[in-house]
């Protein structure tokens, strides 16, 4: 053998050498920086291998520390635990910036169709790009592409105006269009923000109408930021566009649903005549996520903390010192600083019960406070575990159209632990957010929500069902006893004298389909009835009641994320008890 032949590949029996060193020659390339420093590159595949080894030694790392806490707990064992902890922790950590990119690239890209559409369509616009360094994990700007590359097309086509409509409202015939990001508590935030003619209330509620989504009467009623967020609404638009040979079907409900996917919140703020900005939040990274583990039903769940605000302890007390769990039409709700939190519980979700059930006031209940874009509400769990770093695994196909999931991941013991979709959760139990619109469904009741959060006087009732509840005084014509032997049926419907009219009687607990107090509550013949009379539509009916308790006064809004129910508009905390408003048109059917 001559002393070359010792620096000669080794070739198998066929004459070929092994793949080892091409493989490696091909997926690493050794460059030179712009600044002379040695550079390698490497291909994106190595680095997915890469982070699935990170993965998977943290999935070790957690059932390690899980045995160093057992029964074989040794100083020596611990102590070596520990360093393996920080060890993995450093290394994960260096391994997700490999997979940490500049969103420049794509911002770049933006700027491109912007000249190019302004080109086309006879628009001067000046770009303005901030935050391109900021670093995001390179699987997420792949899934931002689309949704960015629309809001920047509809920011063109429907927000910046032609320079002479410019001109006539007093603004430069050059349109301004920033885009920016930024890191914001564990999130990167991406606005694009124009200075066009902005959101137009009317022409949005027209279309909204005509698909279905809304009625008329609750337009009129809704705030300006709800008509804006009705272009996220599934079904308001069906437009498909081409960008730069690539074909974008849908409308906003589509970039909110990729957004979502990949655990982001959509947000828009839209004022008349001075322009729009939309806003993205996404978190860092989906790879390997910190998550809170929790136990319900038996099972063990991962709440990612990124949607976590805080937890809450709850005991309850007897004497009613103490703050606790409260019902309102037969939902859990919590005041928690003087805000109405309502509840849910994972074990109703998991045995598809309805929200309101699976909930018994006990000695302690444990609250998770999580939140979706602006809306808050509470998950009530039986135990609250830990807090560690979870690799989320992706479900089977076969599983994958369960909403309350995002994935699952192996605990320290070596179980399986499903993760939770928090926006999932918040559409599952059908929690009405406060910044989004409502559906047609629940028009009839948006259309009086306005004038009645005016309006500061009410009835306060006792309808023989657990809670309080009230109606506004303006509605309200007469205050009635009426003997229960007066009471007649025209068909099915209860009905009574009223001088020359015949007053239909509406059993309150009834039209909401509460449970009364109990079978006492039932009148005699010879006890009178307590009716509150109301005029809806130059029309009188009467509304049953138990008691007919105070009138009370009061500036307060409704609260209506703890609705759950047609003939409720909301409520309200007067003298620390919470109070429901109920719904005139909606109990009547109209």
């Amino acid at each position: 053998m001559t002393q070359g032949s010792a620096l000669q590949k080794p070739v198998d029996s066929l004459g070929t050498p092994p793949p080892g060193p091409e493989v490696a020659k091909d997926a690493v390339t050794l460059t030179k920086g712009e600044d002379g420093t040695d550079t390698i590159q490497v291909q994106v595949v190595q680095l997915d291998k890469l982070m699935n080894l990170a993965g998977e030694l943290v999935l070790i790392r957690n059932q390690v520390i899980q045995h160093a806490k057992g029964a074989h707990q040794t100083a020596d064992f611990l102590n070596l635990a520990q360093r393996l902890s920080l060890l993995t922790s450093d290394l994960q950590n260096e391994v997700m910036k490999t997979r940490m990119q500049p969103i420049g690239n794509i911002l770049n890209t933006l700027r491109q169709i912007v000249h190019g559409t302004a080109k086309d369509t006879n628009r001067s616009v000046d770009v303005q790009i901030e935050g391109a360094d900021t670093e995001l994990d390179k699987t997420l700007i792949e899934a931002l592409k689309d949704p960015l590359t629309h809001l920047v097309q509809n920011a063109m086509d429907h927000g910046l105006e032609l320079p002479e409509e410019r001109k006539k409202c007093g603004k430069s015939a050059t349109g301004q269009l920033k885009i920016q990001a930024f890191h914001d508590a564990g999130e990167v935030v991406i606005e694009i923000i124009d200075d066009g003619h902005g959101l137009e209330r009317a022409k949005i509620g027209a279309k909204a109408i005509e698909r279905g989504l809304i009625t008329a009467q609750a337009f009129e009623s809704m705030s300006d930021r709800d008509v804006h967020h009705l272009i996220l609404v599934p079904g308001y638009s069906t437009t498909d566009k081409v960008v730069d040979g690539l074909s974008y079907s849908g409308g906003m409900e589509v970039v909110r649903r990729n957004v979502e996917k990949i655990g982001g919140v959509v947000d828009l703020i839209s004022s008349k005549g001075r322009g729009t900005t939309v806003r993205l939040k996404i978190p860092l990274t989906l790879a390997i996520i910190p998550a809170l583990i929790v136990r319900a039903a038996g099972e063990r769940f991962a709440i990612p903390q990124i949607k976590l605000v805080e937890l809450v302890r709850v005991e309850q007390s007897e004497d009613g010192s103490a703050p606790c769990i409260e019902s309102l039409q037969g939902q859990p709700v919590f005041r928690l600083r003087g805000t109405l939190l309502p509840l849910v519980s994972l074990s109703a979700i998991l045995h598809k019960e309805p929200a309101n059930t699976g909930f018994a006031a006990a000695a302690v209940n444990n609250i998770i406070v999580l939140n979706v874009g602006e809306r808050q509400f509470g998950l009530l769990v039986d135990d609250i575990e830990d807090s560690i770093d979870i690799v989320v695994k992706p479900l089977s196909n076969f599983l994958k159209s369960l909403n309350t999931y995002a994935g699952a991941t192996v605990l320290g013991d070596g179980s399986i632990a499903l993760t939770l979709d928090v926006p999932g959760l918040a559409e599952h139990v059908r929690l009405a957010p406060e910044d989004e619109p409502t559906s047609s469904a629940e028009g009839a009741t948006l259309a009086t929500e306005e004038s009645l959060n005016n309006r500061s006087d009410y009835i306060l009732l006792d309808i023989g069902s657990l809670g309080l509840y009230s109606v506004p005084i303006k509605q309200v014509k007469r205050l009635e006893e009426l003997p229960a032997s007066s009471i007649e049926t025209a068909g099915e419907q209860r009905v009574v004298r009223y001088g020359d009219l015949i007053l239909p009687i509406l059993k309150i607990s009834d039209k909401l389909g509460l449970k009364v107090n109990s079978p006492s509550t039932t009148q005699a013949s010879d006890q009178p009835i307590c009716v509150v009379v109301v005029e809806q539509n130059e029309r009188l009916f009467g509304l049953e009641v138990q008691r007919i308790l105070d009138i009370f006064s009061t500036q307060l809004p409704l609260d209506k994320r703890a609705t759950d129910r047609p003939g409720i508009l909301g409520s309200m905390i007067v003298e620390q008890q919470i109070v429901g408003v109920i719904d005139i048109g909606a109990m009547i059917g109209e």
